[in-house]
């Protein structure tokens, strides 16, 4: 058994060319491009991305193949790879170009980040320091599907077009100048590339890897024992682990204490059960960003003893408002809560405000209802978290003052992705917050589910054109046409689902006729009720359904001061 150190460069290029390949029993590649950007975000900053193993292909009877998106020169691997194929195909991706994703350093967004952090680029040491406080969650990699290979002139074109650095430009910093000193001379922007990009984003071409690569000594039952090892353990820390040890050091034992906080709560246990949305209230009050990754090195004991408990009750309060106004039922569980992002923000507002949940005026209700659901309906939470948080936790209580309302509220619009949208997502928890406002009924028990008080059970969620009937139907498209939407979702009882499963839909609406209470609370009309009471059903009538449950959704959704965009209104009246 060797162990050696090699620059990550120089063996992601050695698998390109082949020398390194898979033993068949490897399982496919799986990173998506939040992983890979993470990985670059990893190797700019010089963190150590853990170790390779490898065995030699000639001492040992394995066949193999080469990694995915390579058509390697050396048709005879040197090694095999037998921990490190995900980084290396990784590497392939960022700095070769064969995956149809291709990265990039969005300029646009890093100057925004530079000026939102008032960084004088002429600062080296504020510059430093923000080159490694940002990171992959702060959207300065933009990733997309380009199936050709990328050219020197396609490079040039998306750096001049759309300020899109390609990443495979920044292997080392003599490429990334040789290529582009040109653009950033005509630009205006060598400062750019000189203080910022060429010292914290072109790789400094050594990265070495800690690589062990197993010997003629060692047996195939050796290599299955050790490869079945490498491939089952190891989980990232998360945050606020680090956190916990951090603390620990300033005799402070985080979990201890959460657990006598959650004591005089009522919503925390439920609403956040790490403790991460404390410490993000926390970090804004007292002035700092509420980032995930940061909170190691923002949360101190002392700011943690000055600001938990005030944090506690303002999360308190706006878990109250949420649960109270808009059936978010918090005190239960975030079954319905679009992101947990928003709760942090929230508090905040409730904390600088003094906001009372029960005495809140009824204009200010609505900002606060109107920016919850905005936030769901923009997706807003979706990327670059933490920013938008620190500037809603703001612009949120300067709105509540009389100030005007913030532009990405204003610009919300009522998407009709919604139509599709799975009941997972933000779009779809929303929409089950707008049905679980209206108190259903269950349609054959007649008793109350969802999660409001006088509810008798917690509802389950029924597909009422089940995936069977659709998939049979005439024009039914199994790529394109979903079934597991939350449009064709109703709320029933548990021994409703039971017994509906066992039922075709027409059946239902017979059932359902005549109970235009129950159907209005789930937001269905006489119309819909009237399609599943059809003796035949097609496509088209699983379109008219789903569309008649949308105008009644927009509806209810344009009482929050919500209206539809001018291409949204034109494909709905269409």
């Amino acid at each position: 058994m060797d162990t050696s150190f090699k620059s990550y460069i120089d063996l992601v290029e050695q698998s390109y060319q082949g020398y390194y390949q898979l033993p068949r029993f490897q399982r496919p590649y799986r990173w998506g491009p939040s992983n890979i950007m993470a990985l670059f975000d990893s190797l700019r900053k010089e963190y150590p991305i853990g170790s390779m193993l490898f065995c030699s292909s000639k001492t040992t009877s394995l066949s193999y193949q080469p990694l995915e998106f390579t058509k390697p020169e050396q048709e005879n691997p040197e090694q095999l790879i037998l921990d490190g194929q995900q980084r290396l195909t990784a590497g392939l991706c960022l700095f070769f170009g064969t995956h149809p994703n291709k990265f990039f350093i969005d300029l646009k967004q890093l100057k925004t980040l530079i000026e939102l952090h008032e960084i004088d680029i002429q600062d080296e040491e504020a510059v430093r320091s923000f080159a490694y406080e940002i990171d992959d969650t702060d959207d300065y990699m933009y990733s997309k599907k380009i199936s050709k290979v990328m050219t020197s002139n396609s490079i040039s074109k998306f750096l001049r077009d759309s300020e899109l650095l390609y990443t495979g430009s920044l292997i080392d910093q003599n490429k990334l100048y040789q290529q582009h000193r040109a653009y950033f001379t005509q630009s205006g922007e060598e400062e750019l590339m000189y203080n910022v990009i060429g010292k914290y984003f072109a790789l400094s071409g050594s990265n070495p890897i800690p690589v062990v690569a197993l010997g003629k000594e060692d047996s195939l039952t050796a290599l299955t024992r050790i490869f079945t090892t490498t491939n089952t353990t190891g989980k990232d820390l998360t945050p606020m682990e680090i956190v916990y040890a951090v603390l620990i050091g300033q005799n402070l034992d985080l979990k201890e204490l959460l657990d006598e906080l959650r004591e005089i709560s009522d919503y925390c246990e439920m609403v956040d059960p790490d403790g991460s949305v404390l410490l993000q209230t926390i970090a804004l009050i007292a002035g700092k960003t509420p980032k995930k990754s940061l909170l190691p090195k923002t949360i101190t004991a002392e700011m943690f003893h000055k600001y938990s408990k005030e944090a506690i009750e303002a999360i308190d309060r706006a878990s109250m408002f949420l649960t109270e106004q808009f059936a978010l039922a918090l005190n239960e569980g975030k079954k319905l809560l679009p992101y947990d992002s928003i709760i942090a923000p929230m508090a905040f507002a409730f904390h600088k405000l003094k906001l009372k949940p029960r005495r809140i005026k009824d204009a200010d209700k609505k900002k606060l209802l109107r920016w919850f659901i905005g936030s769901a309906l923009s997706q807003r939470y979706q990327e670059g978290v933490h920013n938008k948080q620190s500037n809603d936790a703001t612009n949120m209580c300067e709105w509540l003052q009389g100030g005007k309302a913030p532009s990405w509220v204003t610009e919300t619009t009522i998407p009709l992705t919604i139509k599709s949208a799975s009941p997972a997502g933000a779009l779809g928890k929303i929409v089950k917050c707008f049905i679980n406002n209206q108190k259903p009924i269950d349609p054959l028990t007649k008793i109350p589910v969802g999660f409001y008080p006088k509810s008798k059970e917690g509802w389950s969620e029924h597909s009422l054109w089940p995936k069977s009937e659709c998939e049979g139907m005439k024009r039914w498209r199994k790529n394109n046409d979903k079934h597991n939407i939350i449009m064709n979702k109703i709320m029933v009882s548990s021994l409703t689902n039971r017994e509906w499963n066992q039922t075709i839909p027409w059946a239902k609406g017979e059932k359902l006729i005549g109970k235009n209470e129950i159907f209005g609370k789930q937001l269905m009309s006489e119309k819909n009720v009237k399609i599943l009471s059809k003796k035949e059903m097609s496509k088209k009538d699983f379109d008219l359904f789903i569309n008649e449950r949308l105008r009644l959704l927009i509806k209810e959704i344009k009482k929050y001061g919500f209206k539809m965009g001018e291409q949204e209104v034109f494909d709905y009246e269409n």
